[in-house]
């Protein structure tokens, strides 16, 4: 083979990886505007408008199709999701949608999920959260200085980060004190914890480092409980709650918190410390003590915020309001709820940018209101799980502020919320 051939062919084969690598980008990047689930209200037509190049086919049934491309194939009902078009589904029920590139290449299905219409009381008040984790959660590991002044690290390459102390030497431990406890009763240096790894259950064996005579340390950081200032975001008619619109994650691992149990209660404002450009501005409180002021107990931490059970004095007494689905939200003006000066306003802002499989960062806000912008110079910590409502209808909660831009931050979709 010649060095011409050789060239052209060289390039042929960079040419078809270029193309290969752009395929799978363009493929990547649409995935990402597919959501993997779609509800709608039982007898209520429902618009959508992706305008994307797919062609849909899902099970002819209770669910009709309206579109000016609808045909029909066997027992399937094909459609363009190009164009706009509406479902209307006459039972409550799950449906799948099968999805091709182009009518050819195979992508994820969609769950269409069809369901009685909700009404909630919307939120807006600033609320003390303290929750107890399930388990003591490991931060680090740290060096210990034994009884003949050697620096011993026990615990290194044996635990992880995130991991949960479940149980010591067969002991079940929930707190520092119970841990700290059963320390105090070695007898010698072999301690085997059971942890929780992730989903597994796992057994290490380590070895106590002796401080003093029969003192016995592990060399490692443990936390058993957190709290602090967020925002409700809604109450069901039967006193279900949900607030923050994000998991509580812990500050030293990242990790989603697992909960043992926890309360919500009412809080107190000493101070709004206003953003600024890469700094996050907060709100400042306490959260106030004794039974009278417990709202409710905590029983999930999730993605999208934690969800819980309100004391049957704690129900609002506010108007209802209905859900909006994800397809219901549009580009522009709404507003959100918020307790900053010791009532719930509510305040403009504006909806730039929607993303429908984006998990709690489903919308890019901007804060246009004048008063809230005096206040608090956009969105501060704290103002998580602030309704936003438009239209009439609650859509979704505060999320996240920008760190760069404090007026501008995400809000993720009230259906979430609901359905985690």
């Amino acid at each position: 083979m010649d060095g011409k051939k050789k060239y052209r062919l060289l390039l042929l084969l960079f040419l078809v990886i270029d193309i290969i690598l752009i395929f799978s980008f363009l493929y990547i990047k649409l995935e990402k505007r597919i959501p993997n689930k779609l509800y709608m209200y039982e007898n209520q037509e429902e618009e959508f408008a992706f305008s994307l190049p797919l062609e849909a086919s899902m099970e002819k049934g209770t669910t009709q199709v309206i579109s000016n491309q609808t045909k029909q194939i066997k027992q399937n009902i094909i459609f363009n999701f190009g164009e706009p078009f509406s479902l209307y589904a006459q039972e409550k029920g799950s449906y799948n949608i099968r999805l091709k590139l182009f009518g050819i290449l195979p992508l994820h299905s969609i769950s269409l999920n069809v369901i009685d219409e909700q009404e909630v009381y919307p939120g807006g008040e600033v609320i003390g959260i303290k929750i107890d984790t399930k388990g003591l959660l490991i931060l680090g590991t740290g060096t210990i200085v034994s009884m003949n002044g050697q620096s011993v690290e026990p615990a290194k390459n044996i635990v992880q980060t995130g991991d949960y102390i479940e149980k010591i030497n067969g002991v079940k431990v929930e707190n520092k004190e119970e841990l700290i406890k059963e320390l105090e009763r070695l007898k010698d240096s072999k301690v085997i914890l059971q942890l929780k790894r992730g989903e597994e259950v796992v057994k290490v064996l380590i070895r106590a480092v002796e401080t003093e005579k029969n003192n016995f340390k592990l060399g490692i950081w443990v936390r058993d409980d957190t709290q602090g200032i967020g925002t409700l975001t809604y109450v069901t008619k039967d006193g279900k709650f949900g607030a923050l619109g994000h998991g509580i994650n812990d500050i030293d691992t990242g990790s989603l918190m697992e909960i043992k149990d926890g309360y919500v209660c009412e809080a107190g404002i000493f101070k709004i410390v206003k953003g600024e450009k890469g700094q996050p501005g907060e709100i400042t409180g306490y959260l106030k003590k004794g039974e009278e002021n417990c709202l409710g107990v905590i029983e999930s931490n999730t993605a999208f915020g934690i969800k819980g059970k309100l004391f049957g004095n704690s129900n609002k007494g506010d108007n209802v309001y209905p859900i909006a689905l994800k397809q219901q939200v549009k580009v522009g003006k709404a507003y959100i709820r918020c307790q900053l000066e010791g009532k719930v306003e509510q305040y403009e802002i504006e909806i730039q940018k929607i993303n429908v499989n984006n998990r709690n960062k489903d919308m890019v806000l901007r804060i246009t209101d004048k008063k809230l912008l005096q206040l608090t110079n956009g969105i501060v910590q704290g103002m998580s799980g602030s309704p936003i409502m438009q239209n009439g209808k609650i859509v979704g909660a505060v999320t996240h502020v920008f760190v760069n831009d404090p007026t501008k931050g995400y809000g993720v979709f009230i259906e979430n919320m609901l359905g985690e």
